[in-house]
């Protein structure tokens, strides 16, 4: 070793800077560590959102809404006072049965209109008399419906992906003078999306009934107006156990403040909608963890 001739002492604590002579500069180690966990920190969630990027989408059962009543055409006069609007729901469909009460200034027949999923028997009448019900296809409308929906944003499928056709059901019906009961009855299929999945393990399906509300905005309605909302689920009682531990099946409707009451073997959900009332309902039908309240 040459006299004078300093020994450079090695490790992270010392780097020679560039321009500089034989003199070292000491390396603040916490910043050094730093540095080193902020580049692992980093590479970490470059590889987590390299993941989620490639996760697997839910699987979805896409399925149309039903509509409520659109008014009639013409010059007579008419008002809705209310709706009650019902859904006895199984696994893989609900029963609908919309009840509407209709003021007619005079008798007169009229055709009564609304969309539904299916292409499948409607029951409908006036108090207690059946009418006919004619089906047809419904191409706008469904379009219509799924622009102002976002569908494939709901079930996160391709925008390109084509949704089931829609159907329109036209009633008709002869309005006396005065107070008019109307019913419709149906069966409307129920949508579903994979909620809590991934890719070594299926997640569970949440069933989606839709239901659209703004033809209604369409009609001159009372003061008074609501819709009496009804959902029916079957559920047995659950147990301390599955209240406790589990995930009793429940519902709920985006955007009103419903009821639930377990009545025998029924999950029972109810709810008052006044005037003014949300474009359309999303309720959920699943697992009480799972489901949006």
């Amino acid at each position: 070793m040459a006299s004078g001739q300093r020994t450079e002492p090695l490790g992270l604590y010392h780097r020679r800077r560039r321009g500089a002579g034989s003199d070292g500069e000491r390396v603040n180690p916490v910043a050094t560590i730093g540095v080193a966990l902020g580049l692992t920190i980093a590479g970490f969630l470059a590889t987590t959102g390299q993941a989620r990027a490639n996760m697997r989408a839910p699987r979805a059962e896409v399925q149309m809404p039903s509509s409520a009543l659109g008014p009639p055409k013409g010059d007579l006069q008419t008002r809705v006072l209310h709706e009650d609007l019902t859904f006895r729901c199984q696994q893989k469909f609900c029963r609908v049965t919309a009840t509407y009460l209709v003021e007619a200034d005079r008798v007169a027949p009229v055709a009564l209109d609304f969309i539904l999923p299916v292409n499948a028997p409607v029951a409908a009448r006036v108090g207690q008399a059946p009418v006919p019900v004619s089906l047809t296809g419904a191409e706008v409308a469904g379009r219509t419906i799924n622009e102002r929906l976002r569908l494939n944003y709901l079930y996160v499928v391709p925008d390109a992906r084509p949704m089931p056709p829609s159907y329109q059901a036209t009633a008709s019906v002869e309005l006396r003078a005065g107070p008019n009961q109307i019913t419709f009855e149906y069966d409307q299929p129920l949508g579903a999306l994979e909620e809590d999945y991934g890719y070594f393990h299926k997640g569970r399906m949440v069933g989606h009934c839709l239901y659209v509300l703004w033809p209604l905005r369409e009609w001159a309605r009372a003061k008074d107006f609501a819709i009496d909302l009804r959902f029916e689920v079957d559920r047995p009682p659950p147990s301390w156990w599955k209240r406790t531990f589990g995930h009793p099946l429940t519902v709920s409707c985006d955007k009103v403040h419903g009821q639930r009451a377990q009545v025998a073997g029924q999950l029972i959900y109810t709810a008052k909608i006044g005037d003014p009332f949300p474009d359309y309902l999303d309720c959920e039908i699943g697992d009480d963890d799972l489901v949006h309240d």
